[in-house]
């Protein structure tokens, strides 16, 4: 199956090395579990992807990803019936759920198949991605120290 994550030029080095491993799903204003965010959609409009605020800086680059089916792979739409997710807080992150998938676990890096840098058009060559694996990793959390991240185990449903 194939999908598309969008990243940016910074977290391309530690994507290439380690696969993505650093998604984050939030299931409250407190609480989220590491997901990896993908799309059916190969355009960076915001528009497009059904997104309600503009991710300009995540949207330089798209990856391209070859998934096979497998039981960590969901659709969005289904998230809250699997994972401990406030319905309400899905209904406030919800764009075009039919069009976004969800994988909780590490997609390694040779399932990346495809690198295409949104602003300049175009599909990067094997010597440029060669280039960026040699630049030092960047592994750095942005996010509010409020959010207590747990395992895509701890968060599904017993219910």
């Amino acid at each position: 199956m194939k999908l598309y994550h969008f990243t940016r030029r910074e977290y391309l080095s530690s994507i290439l090395r380690v696969g993505l491993d650093q998604g984050d799903i939030p299931m409250s204003k407190t609480q989220g579990v590491r997901g990896i965010s993908l799309t059916e959609v190969d355009d960076a409009n915001p528009k497009h992807q059904g997104w309600h605020y503009p991710l300009t800086q995540k949207l330089e680059f798209r990856l391209t990803v070859e998934l096979e089916p497998d039981d960590r792979l969901m659709r969005w739409k289904y998230v809250p019936d699997v994972i401990r997710m406030d319905k309400k807080w899905w209904k406030i992150l919800n764009g075009e759920p039919y069009k976004w998938w969800v994988y909780f676990g590490v997609i390694p890096p040779d399932k990346i198949v495809q690198i295409f840098n949104t602003k300049e058009k175009r599909h990067l060559s094997p010597g440029e991605i060669d280039e960026l694996k040699k630049l030092p990793p960047i592994r750095s959390r942005e996010y509010a120290t409020t959010i207590e991240w747990i395992s895509f185990e701890d968060a599904l449903r017993t219910t």
